[in-house]
């Protein structure tokens, strides 16, 4: 019930680099292959054919970042946080390869190294709001949710057409259990996304904290209604 919502597949960014600069024409061969399987989310087949062009060249840059990307939605996230080291060791300047790496290693447990990184990722660039989002679930992980209400309103300073943060906002307002403000947060989310069942079931918790049983009643069907499994046991708990 309190997961964060991620507007991206994964909170991932994919890097736009366009293809590997070197004059190893076998290895730009390689490397334009394996970006294809990877839009096409063959994984396994694109890190192959990274794997090739490495052989080939292994000085290409951004290889390292897409086989990490790729590792990452394997689920071998070590191996995913070693690929973006690598890309970092040849791009200190990359904020994407922190912010991935820091996710990497948020997923892993490793709360501090996550951190980090984030923190790197948006010092190099200020204006990466993905990293914002990306720390501010973090800070809500170690539930400190004023630090992870203010990256997330900081990322919708950045793009406020990003509806989909509000979802976080909502949800770091009622942890602190400002609920007349979780509720702003999630009407705000449910524009975009009125299908959303677990935005439903939180706001009706939060309606429910205001004495608007009715109100929280009401939500608590459209969760149910939208298949959240966790909506039933509430209704027979607070709707009799």
């Amino acid at each position: 019930m309190s997961k964060l919502f991620v507007t991206t597949a994964t909170l991932l960014l994919f890097y736009q680099t366009g293809f590997c600069q070197s004059d190893s024409t076998v290895a730009y061969k390689y490397f334009h292959k394996g970006q294809q399987e990877y839009l096409l989310k063959r994984y396994k087949e694109a890190i192959a054919y990274y794997d090739s062009c490495i052989m080939n060249n292994a000085d290409y840059k951004s290889v390292y970042f897409q086989r990490g990307l790729a590792k990452y939605h394997l689920n071998e996230l070590q191996g995913s946080i070693d690929d973006f080291s690598i890309a970092i060791e040849k791009n200190k300047q990359s904020t994407s390869a922190y912010d991935n790496r820091g996710f990497s290693k948020m997923m892993l447990g490793d709360n501090t190294g996550a951190m980090e990184d984030f923190n790197r990722s948006i010092q190099i660039n200020p204006g990466n709001e993905r990293s914002f989002v990306n720390r501010g679930g973090l800070n809500y992980k170690l539930k400190l949710y004023n630090e992870a209400l203010a990256d997330f309103n900081k990322a919708l300073l950045l793009n406020p057409k990003d509806i989909g943060i509000f979802y976080n906002v909502g949800l770091s307002e009622l942890a602190l259990k400002d609920y007349k403000s979780a509720i702003d947060g999630f009407d705000k989310f449910l524009t975009a996304f009125p299908d959303n069942g677990s935005a439903y079931l939180l706001r009706g918790m939060a309606k429910l904290n205001t004495k608007d049983s009715p109100g929280a009643c009401a939500d608590f069907q459209k969760a149910l209604s939208f298949g959240n499994k966790d909506a039933q046991e509430t209704i027979n708990e607070f709707c009799k």
